[in-house]
């Protein structure tokens, strides 16, 4: 075998794992910076996100920080547990009756939800829709949605526009004895109105409620049309601890919830692999697909002479020759002069223009001669037939 071919299955095979290597680290990157995730993630370490909150609660001692990425999560005990659920849209209250039930339950047994909103840049120009434009947020049958938790909660929504004049509009707090800061910078043109009486307006924008709480059972609901106060960016140029504390409350226990932003773990073939240890049964069939694609690559027995017939190799035959050589194999040479006879009087011998003192002549002639000397002398004898 030349050398070159030898060296092709190594080449091919550090060529294949060079471009594993480089794919996985590029994922790798993507994932460390959770560009992957949508906004306000605590999965995500960029500006938009929220992983700086999640890293410094879980920091703090005596204090447990976890994920949910169960679309029906079991909460559990709820009394000192806080469930923050970041970067949520008005249409995203339209719940199933079980999640409905679930978010109930955790409240009225003395846990504290803290639902914030995805910023809106957007709100109407015209001055009578300015402070009322409602933000409609419609059933999604499709999906058999069929309970509002707005609606249960006592709270609607609308879109007030942000002040043109300034840089960033600011939210003043409405409860001095809260000791939280006196006012925040606020990037969402969404605000809350028609309020149930429990509800209890902790900031306000322009008289506008932005960030809300109200009792429920034993557990607090908290608001918030905005959630850049929570944010990598927020955590980094514009920190409020004494807002992110009141915010989480006295919990021991902080749970962050991704399912609203499709972030959750669907079983699947590698959830399967990991659960039931599968690993080295995937590295055999690895192993077997790049010996397979070896194999079919690189000859392992050696390539025959190119030129001249060694003896081992069986030439092709044609239809003509193979059946020649069955009646070779079949019709002994003396008979075959008379078995061509006998086909040929089957086709021929009514025809007018062969006797049957001609057609004994060409039986006398075939027996006891050479094939080939019997052949030729019929056929000359035919052949004189066909003269005038």
């Amino acid at each position: 075998m030349p050398r070159r071919a030898k060296l092709w299955p190594l080449a091919w095979l550090l060529g294949v794992a060079a471009f594993v290597a480089v794919l996985g680290h590029l994922f790798q990157l993507r994932f460390e910076s959770g560009e992957l995730y949508p906004p306000y993630s605590s999965f995500r370490a960029d500006p938009i996100g929220c992983r700086a909150l999640y890293e410094s609660l879980d920091g703090l001692g005596g204090l447990t920080v976890s994920r949910n990425l169960d679309p029906l999560p079991a909460l559990g005990q709820p009394r000192g547990r806080t469930l923050c659920v970041f970067g949520v849209t008005p249409p995203q209250l339209w719940v199933s009756p079980a999640e409905a039930r679930e978010l109930d339950a955790f409240l009225r047994g003395g846990g504290r939800l803290v639902m914030t909103f995805l910023p809106h840049t957007w709100a109407p120009k015209s001055a009578a829709a300015s402070t009322n434009a409602p933000l409609e947020t419609k059933k999604n049958t499709e999906r058999r949605f069929v309970g509002n938790l707005a609606e249960n909660w006592g709270v609607k929504f609308h879109l007030v526009p942000l002040p043109e004049n300034e840089e960033t509009a600011r939210a003043f707090a409405c409860h001095t004895s809260l000791k939280l800061p006196r006012s925040i910078s606020w990037h969402s043109t969404l605000v809350f109105t028609n309020l149930n009486p429990a509800w209890k307006t902790i900031y306000a924008r322009d008289n506008s409620p932005v960030l809300i709480e109200r009792p429920l059972g034993k557990g607090t609901l908290v608001f918030a049309a905005d959630t850049y106060f929570a944010s990598n960016e927020a955590l980094l140029k514009e920190r409020h601890p004494a807002l992110l504390a009141w915010l989480i409350g006295p919990a021991a226990h902080v749970i962050f919830d991704e399912t609203h932003l499709g972030v959750a773990e669907e079983p699947g073939i590698a959830g399967l692999l990991r659960n039931y240890r599968l690993h080295g049964l995937l590295a055999a069939l690895l192993a077997l697909a790049a010996l397979f694609v070896w194999r079919q690559s690189v000859p392992f027995l050696p390539a025959a002479a190119e030129s001249g017939d060694d003896g081992t190799h069986v030439a092709g035959r044609t239809a003509a020759a193979g059946f020649v050589n069955l009646l070779r194999r079949s019709i002994p040479p003396k008979k075959l002069p008379d078995v061509c006879l006998d086909e040929w009087e089957k086709s021929f011998l009514r025809s007018p223009q062969y006797h049957a003192d001609r057609v004994a002549r060409a039986r006398e002639l075939a027996q006891g001669q050479d094939p080939v000397v019997a052949y030729h002398a019929i056929r000359q004898l035919f052949s004189e037939r066909k003269q005038p």
